[in-house]
């Protein structure tokens, strides 16, 4: 059955589209300035440095892409539930904790190397931030 006859998205296509999603945002991260790929030497055949830095910056909409196929997901998972306001309540929090425990067990892992590294955590992490207005 293609998607024209079931006129909605599976599980597998969502997955499909979020794997493009995370590419696009691979290459984003990877090619995004022309200066640094030069300085590495980063080998961008059949591309020029400069086409390979035009694609990248299309490719930052991996990051929309992703995050709107993940929220559609979670709304198809919530409308086929019969849930009680208390239990839907707890799925949006067990979602969010969810969602948010990889965040933050990245960002303290990339905390703890940058001050293995530079010692400067927090000029690269906090300055500027929200964290920093308040606190400073």
């Amino acid at each position: 059955m293609d998607f024209k006859e079931r006129n909605t998205y599976t599980k597998d296509d969502s997955l499909k589209i979020k794997g493009i999603a995370a590419l696009m945002i691979l290459i984003f991260h990877f090619f995004r300035s022309a200066k640094a790929m030069k300085k590495l030497s980063l080998v961008t055949i059949p591309f020029s440095v400069n086409s390979m830095a035009y694609l990248s910056d299309l490719c930052k909409m991996g990051i929309c892409v992703f995050a709107f196929i993940t929220g559609y997901g979670l709304l198809l998972s919530i409308k086929n539930r019969q849930m009680s306001k208390e239990q839907t309540l707890k799925w949006y929090i067990s979602r969010l904790l969810k969602t948010m425990s990889g965040y933050y067990f990245i960002f303290i892992l990339m905390a703890v190397v940058t001050q293995i590294v530079s010692g400067d955590v927090e000029r690269i992490f906090f300055k500027k931030s929200i964290v920093h207005i308040i606190y400073c």
